[in-house]
């Protein structure tokens, strides 16, 4: 995007220092983002929202801005030396600015002497990672959920996933259908397990929590030494159950591949970092999980992983128009991928029981 252009974006926002250079962040897949430097000591992050994903992008900035003033008050109060996002106002007080375009943007402040992962490396990453997305639960605890607008409705809703892989198969290709065919099958045969949680959480059984709703490693920040910093990518945050963070992060976290790894037999689900999060997990959130959602917490990692199988294989009978694709079965092959990661979890799952009971004392 013209370097002039995002300079007069900037120049909305309360800013001090005069920018410099402009450099492009391509690792996020929703918003446009982009590195500011200046000439004084502050960096600054610039976004433009998506709000064609973020419908109501209103409500989307209110949901951060009360949510890291949270952060922040649990950060003083508990003496962590954790960091939190930082959003600058606009010349004229609010903490998003409409273009001439109608596009939304917002800026943070760059976190200083941080650094991202994108795959753990070692189990002390994947504890320090844990610990982190612990303390985000256990902060924002404080708040009602009523409080917190729901910015992507039944985001979790495995009704609804159901709902519209039903219909994608109502017009998907012959052809789609039975490339696919193993896991259609195994799709339907897992419905009952899979609507668990949503169901539990429909009949109120499980507490409502403020969930982050993309808890990967790279949304962690780390200093130089590999200690957890901050929790970033916050336009997800919503009232959820604890299985959403939980799972996902374990989902995405524990898996020995990338999430569109073709080759099958480097598929594997890795106990250590399993055992790793979740004692991160535990020590910060142990006394504050009920019972029964200790007991569920497995059946959270089942249910994130077959969800996301479950959207990918939706979107390749759908024929691919949701998610970007690089080559035709693209959507497949990361449909494969998460499917083959819960099978695997399966295989694992008295060692995997084992862990869950020791680390949360269930």
């Amino acid at each position: 995007m013209d370097t002039i252009f995002l300079e007069t974006i900037y120049k909305k926002f309360q800013c001090q220092e005069t920018l410099m250079c402009v450099t492009e962040i391509t690792s996020g897949h929703i918003n446009d983002t982009y590195l500011i430097e200046t000439g004084g000591s502050e960096k600054y992050i610039l976004q433009r929202i998506n709000d064609t994903v973020f419908k109501d992008v209103i409500a989307l900035q209110e949901n951060k801005i009360k949510i890291t003033q949270i952060i922040k008050e649990y950060i003083h109060k508990n003496k962590l030396t954790y960091d939190t996002v930082s959003y600058v106002p606009t010349i004229d007080g609010e903490y998003y600015y409409k273009d001439l375009n109608s596009k939304y943007w917002n800026v943070m402040k760059y976190v200083k002497e941080s650094i991202t992962i994108d795959r753990a490396t070692d189990d002390k990453q994947v504890y320090e990672a844990a610990k982190l997305f612990g303390h985000f639960s256990l902060a924002t605890a404080t708040i009602a959920t009523t409080e917190i607008n729901e910015i992507l409705p039944d985001f979790h809703n495995m009704n609804l996933r159901y709902k519209q892989f039903e219909e994608a198969m109502l017009i998907a290709t012959d052809d789609r259908k039975e490339q696919a065919a193993k896991w259609i099958t195994s799709v339907k045969k897992k419905k009952e397990e899979m609507t668990q949680l949503t169901n539990m959480m429909s009949k109120k059984e499980l507490p409502l929590r403020v969930t982050h709703n993309d808890t990967k490693l790279s949304n962690i920040l780390f200093n130089e030494q590999g200690k957890g910093k901050c929790v970033i990518d916050l336009d997800t945050i919503m009232p959820g159950i604890i299985h959403f963070d939980f799972g996902d992060a374990v989902r995405s976290i524990c898996s020995t591949a990338v999430e569109d790894e073709e080759d099958v037999n480097k598929i594997r689900f890795n106990l250590k970092y399993y055992q790793s999060f979740c004692k991160g997990f535990a020590s910060v959130l142990k006394t504050e999980l009920t019972l029964l959602e200790k007991q569920t917490l497995i059946l959270g990692v089942k249910t994130m992983l077959h969800i996301m199988g479950l959207r990918f294989l939706t979107d390749f009978l759908n024929n691919d128009n949701y998610y970007k694709i690089e080559y035709p079965i693209h959507n497949l092959v990361r449909a494969k991928n998460q499917f083959i990661l819960l099978e695997d979890v399966e295989k694992n799952l008295l060692s995997i029981q084992e862990i869950t009971q020791k680390a949360f004392e269930i």
